[in-house]
């Protein structure tokens, strides 16, 4: 029996080397012509730490990497501030232990953990078949025949890693409720520069004023440092070179920063999305396919990481035997906590059981069906309590 994957990012990535380990055949396609080249999502979490420990491969994530470094805060050329990260956390640092073992978060470009993970996967025997899209799938009672760029491909599951964009999403037709927040962007790149003194995430700002900064992170081990900075829609400059020394000026007021060699630049507009169901028959969703995140804190690459870990055992089980009902606590499991990821609380409905995530503090609103499956996400409260008056009273 065999899985096909779609998507060698992180999610993709982990899923094959954990089935593989396992001794379950399974094939990668992604239509990229070679892995991902930039930084973004660069922070990993404690337990994807525990996750990679057990994929075998956190020697090299520790040696590709570094803990966080500090905060600095700048206003022109005037430091304003100096804080670690548990400092702006406002809690002190964890001690390692059995229930931590990797207490402290972990900054590695994003390029670095696809790379380890993709030798990892070699090590396994498996190898990622780069320009290859998928086109077209179909299922029967035996399995699923998927259509791509270089021929079919016909496998017992499928499993759609493939991002906010999912192919494997829309090709089944499944909903991905939430909002896109169309007046705010996000520019992240990466790119040298020269006149910064010592490792820190730099923000740069005229008066202190964070909410008006360019970030420039440190990268570990690399002459590059990863560009961040948020705008309104109308003020995004040109994706260029030219473009983010522009904003770099306007921002912090200073021409003593050189800003060269730009080998990665996108632009994202913050999405809050879910998935309405995880599974169609064969056909599975994990990370982004099935849940959009901010950019910040890496909450997107990290609960992936998780989903794809939660289900490589279980789907090394079914395809060795174990009943196919096991599949249902992937999504049963793995939903409640990318809900959570949106800080939705959690509310039991009475007699259905039902979940409601109420007023956040931040805008959005959920709420998850007695089956499992989104019901609704919003940024409306109104709405949201209108399906609650649906569903009946909460719990006492």
């Amino acid at each position: 029996m065999t899985v096909l994957i779609v998507g060698a990012g992180p999610t993709g990535l982990t899923l094959a080397c954990d089935l593989a380990r396992r001794g379950v055949p399974c094939r990668v396609i992604d239509r990229a012509a070679e892995l991902f080249p930039g930084s973004r999502a660069k922070g990993l979490q404690p337990r994807t730490l525990e996750v990679f420990d057990d994929l075998g491969v956190i020697d090299a994530v520790r040696a590709a990497g570094a803990p966080f470094p500090g905060f600095r805060l700048y206003a022109g050329h005037e430091v304003v501030w100096e804080r670690s990260l548990y400092d702006l956390l406002g809690a002190p640092p964890l001690e390692p232990g059995p229930a931590t073992p990797y207490p402290d978060p972990w900054l590695i470009p994003q390029w670095r953990t696809d790379r380890i993970l993709a030798e990892r996967f070699a090590e396994l025997g498996g190898t990622v078949e780069f320009g290859t899209e998928l086109t077209g799938l179909a299922q029967d009672g035996a399995g699923v025949t998927a259509a791509t760029s270089r021929g079919p491909i016909r496998a017992d599951y499928l499993v759609g890693c493939d991002g906010g964009r999912s192919s494997v999403r829309k090709l089944l037709g499944v909903g991905f409720e939430g909002d896109t927040f169309e007046t705010e962007r996000t520019l992240i790149g990466d790119v040298r520069a020269d006149g910064l003194d010592g490792v820190f995430c730099h923000m740069f700002s005229q008066a202190g004023d964070v909410t008006k900064r360019v970030s420039l992170w440190n990268l570990p081990d690399s002459p590059y440092h990863q560009f961040v900075a948020s705008m309104a829609a109308d003020e995004v400059p040109e994706l260029t070179l030219d473009g983010i020394r522009g904003l770099l000026r306007e921002r912090s007021g200073r021409t003593d920063i050189r800003l060269h060699d730009l080998r990665w630049i996108s632009l994202y507009r913050l999405n809050v999305r879910l998935v309405q169901r995880y599974r169609t028959d064969r056909v599975l969703l994990a990370g982004d396919a099935a849940h959009v995140h901010s950019s910040a804190s890496g909450q997107g690459l990290n609960t992936s990481v998780q989903d794809a870990y939660n289900l490589g055992w279980k789907l090394a089980s079914v395809v060795g035997g174990a009943p196919d009902t096991l599949l249902a606590t992937y999504e049963a499991e793995r939903l409640p906590v990318a809900a959570g990821e949106f800080d939705l609380p959690v509310h039991r409905v009475a007699g259905r059981g039902a979940y409601a995530g109420l007023d956040t503090g931040a805008g959005t609103f959920a709420l998850v069906r007695p089956d499992g499956h989104l019901g609704a996400l919003s940024t409306s409260a109104a709405a949201i309590r209108g399906y609650l008056a649906q569903a009946g009273p909460p719990a006492r």
